[in-house]
């Protein structure tokens, strides 16, 4: 199995590369040529069509179920549990509104990524409390003129052996403070796909399930409600990672 995973980056790297190349020369034309909203929309199709990509190249089969829970027409703050490389472009393939990632600082030097982060997502530098505070006040902005915002809860990818980390607030406190509805992703089976623990490795033809799991309303909370939100998130997803794929 580990031979296997070391092999299959033989094809899997070559493939990313020419298509984050692809994408990248999209996202440079849209973002030099359009209006900063047309720019936005334009961008996420692109992405979106860039995780199917991704996706199709690692011969993964994907469930998506939920996905007529989210109305197109709303902003949310879309949350989710990590444990892999691939949960990135499985959230953009799963989900049905144009979201903003909120991404560390060092992705900002990453090529291709770091062009997309810049003009499409959110970076701060989780090690500054400085960076940390005004990264809350671009995200409570971001979300005030329309757009939606994803953030892993866990704060970074699931190593462990436990199902779930324990939870960062920002997430629940930026949907409390600006009223917007959160909407629970739970992400089953990823670490099958991109193992979180040892060296980096890839496995072909595996099965993930993406599960909407309800969203819940926040207008008329306050911070003090922050615990419960997190408690009732955490119950949701680890309902769907004890389910399985089946």
């Amino acid at each position: 199995m580990e031979i296997r995973g070391k092999l299959f980056l033989l094809w899997a790297i070559p493939c990313w590369v020419l298509s984050a190349f692809g994408a990248f020369c999209c996202y440079v034309f849209v973002f030099g040529i359009f209006p900063s909203e047309k720019a936005y929309g334009m961008a996420y199709r692109i992405t979106n069509g860039w995780g199917r990509a991704v996706l199709a190249f690692l011969f993964c089969r994907t469930k998506v179920v939920g996905r007529e829970k989210l109305d197109p027409r709303l902003n949310y703050v879309l949350v989710s549990n990590h444990r892999a490389l691939v949960d990135i472009p499985l959230c953009q393939v799963a989900s049905p509104v144009p979201f903003s990632f909120l991404a560390k600082a060092e992705t900002l030097s990453y090529p291709v990524v770091g062009f997309l982060v810049r003009n499409m997502h959110l970076p701060v530098d989780r090690r500054s409390p400085e960076s940390r505070a005004q990264g809350f006040e671009r995200m409570v902005e971001h979300v005030r003129r329309g757009r939606s915002v994803h953030i892993y809860v866990e704060g970074t990818r699931n190593r462990t052996d436990e199902p779930l980390l324990p939870f960062y607030d920002g997430a629940f406190r930026l949907a409390v403070a600006t009223g917007t509805p959160i909407a629970v992703l739970a992400i089953v089976g990823s670490e099958k796909l991109s193992p979180p623990q040892g060296s980096f490795r890839i496995f072909p033809f595996g099965r993930v399930k993406c599960v909407w799991t309800e969203t819940i309303e926040t207008d008329g909370l306050t911070e003090s409600d922050v615990p419960q939100l997190k408690q009732r998130v955490r119950e949701l997803i680890l309902r769907e990672l004890e389910e399985g794929i089946l």
